[in-house]
């Protein structure tokens, strides 16, 4: 669990306290599947697929957490502290 502080856009600062559930990105996270021939790559993508309609069921099971999920900028969060 993350406590920081964050500067919105507008300059508000807010304290904050979360979970990191996708730490932030510049370039696309990808599985490389070159070396796979393709009956791995269709087990590879039948996995997924489960994997997906498993999360999906996850999320309406809890659709509360959905209120929860924001997006904050690295460049706003400040003062970052693990609780």
């Amino acid at each position: 669990m993350l406590k920081f502080k964050y500067t919105k856009s507008n300059g508000e600062v807010t304290e904050r306290v979360g979970l990191i559930m996708q730490p932030a990105r510049k370039n696309d996270l990808m599985l490389d599947l070159t070396a796979c021939d393709e009956e791995e790559r269709f087990i590879v993508e039948n996995l997924l697929a489960d994997y997906r309609t498993k999360l999906d069921a996850l999320n309406k099971e809890y659709s509360k957490l959905s209120n929860y999920m924001k997006e904050f900028k690295p460049e706003g969060i400040s003062e970052r502290k693990t609780i």
